[in-house]
């Protein structure tokens, strides 16, 4: 039988085996069996990575006697390798790539076969800003929430505290929770989304941001019980306010009873006597930032 040249480049370095059959009128011969032993370990032996910019950079040792180099790419293992450049040099940069994306390469010298397929995947694309973020204080913490950035796998957190950076974070959710956070002290928390594949890492290029004040120490009230009132002693500071509330259960809704008070005492009546009142005084300074409160439980006879 005699057959026409056939062209094929294995994946890798071996023995295969190849079977040719002949068609005619429908019917098909008996195939010929060839052997072949390929052995490529002339073609450039290439290596690729990939930068922050997701550009794919190719490189392979010279080959003795080579010129010049082709460098050729396509969208599947077994598709058409279309040729993307040439090069006298060891080394290509393929720019025109789009992120998160699979590649496949192959490279040969102009006195080599083509090199083993060289698969390669992109870097992620910039996820977008967090966006909507919300805090809620509580004690020495607080609670930063934001929306979740579609193909994010991760966020990255900066804590500062009155501009200093005090601490790096990670959370795969969209919520980073502060601990052990100081009265009167003013912090900012700074928040990246970053998508991640095999390849590397690709962060927003810049974050969501959220500054906040925590609140100044309870005050320091003092109070005055007689029958069936309460007197309270504010000590007086310029700029601050006094709001003073009470519940008639520990686990009650507490009542604003006054607010603004800048006088240096303030008197409750209580509604009814020989009964057990529960009062939490807060100040207020001139910017409307509550102080944390103080929580005062009286029997009042």
């Amino acid at each position: 039988m005699q057959v026409p040249p056939i062209k094929t480049t294995p994946p890798d370095d071996g023995n295969y085996t190849y079977k040719v059959y002949s068609l005619k009128n429908l019917s098909v011969s008996e195939p010929l069996i060839v052997q072949v032993l390929f052995n490529n370990t002339n073609a450039p032996q290439v290596t690729a990575k990939v930068d922050t910019d997701s550009n794919v950079i190719l490189s392979w040792d010279d080959v003795d006697g080579a010129t010049q180099y082709t460098v050729t790419r396509s969208d599947s293992l077994n598709g058409t390798y279309s040729t993307i450049g040439y090069t006298d040099t060891n080394s290509y940069i393929d720019e025109n790539v789009e992120a998160n994306q699979t590649y496949y390469y192959k490279v040969k010298a102009d006195n080599t076969d083509f090199s083993k397929v060289i698969t390669v995947l992109t870097v992620p694309s910039m996820p977008n800003v967090p966006g909507n973020v919300q805090y809620t204080l509580n004690r020495s913490t607080a609670t930063i929430t934001w929306d979740e950035v579609s193909g994010s796998s991760k966020y990255e957190i900066e804590k500062y505290q009155n501009g200093e950076l005090k601490g790096e974070y990670v959370t795969t959710t969209p919520k980073f929770v502060a601990y052990g956070l100081l009265n009167s002290q003013t912090y900012t928390i700074k928040i990246y989304s970053v998508a991640v594949n095999s390849s590397g890492e690709v962060r927003s290029d810049s974050p969501a941001s959220i500054e906040f004040k925590m609140p100044d120490p309870a005050p320091d009230v003092t109070l005055k019980i007689s029958q069936g009132k309460v007197t309270f002693y504010f000590p007086q500071s310029e700029g601050l306010t006094y709001k003073v509330t009470r519940a008639e259960k520990s686990t009650g809704t507490y009542v604003t009873l006054k607010e603004g008070i800048v006088d240096a005492t303030y008197t409750d009546t209580v509604p009814k006597r020989m009964k057990m009142y529960y009062y939490k005084i807060v100040s207020v300074d001139s910017s409307g930032n509550e102080s944390a409160p103080l929580s005062k439980t009286v029997f009042i006879p």
